[in-house]
């Protein structure tokens, strides 16, 4: 599979995780990975509602989707420069879960410096036969 990488700005607030699902649904399926939707749509919900809830020093964060050589990476770049923690929770906590998630599904996820800031991502290794070409724009608009 070709190296392809997609960014997207959206502002930062937990509406926004919204738009982060839909745009990572087109991404995947446009390049027939629906297996993976269920988990990438979760670490995506749970990476852009961290940076809306911690990283307020940014008013802009820009998702991204990036596939390279069977590997699929979930980010949200953000301008905060604090890094994230991942707490560790109890059952009753009603907060505090998202990186432990993200942790949980993900095969790899972490920090790193980017545009003058960070980006926290998701990784998750792709278990695909043979590459894939994208999908015609017509196929993409069946599932808008």
């Amino acid at each position: 599979m070709p190296q392809v990488r997609y960014t997207y700005p959206v502002s930062n607030r937990p509406q926004s995780a919204g738009w982060a699902r839909s745009w990572v649904r087109i991404a995947l399926i446009a390049h027939g990975l629906e297996d993976y939707l269920d988990s990438a749509l979760l670490i995506m919900s749970e990476l852009i509602t961290n940076a809306a809830i911690h990283a307020t020093r940014s008013d802009i964060i820009k998702i991204v989707c990036e596939l390279d050589a069977g590997i699929l990476i979930l980010g949200v770049i953000d301008h905060d420069p604090r890094l994230p923690v991942r707490f560790d929770v109890s059952e009753d906590d009603e907060h505090g879960r998202g990186l432990m998630l993200v942790d949980a599904i993900a095969d790899e996820w972490g920090c790193r410096p980017c545009d003058g800031g960070k980006i926290v991502f998701g990784l998750l290794h792709l278990h695909v036969s043979q590459p894939s070409a994208v999908r015609p724009r017509a196929e993409l608009l069946v599932f808008a």
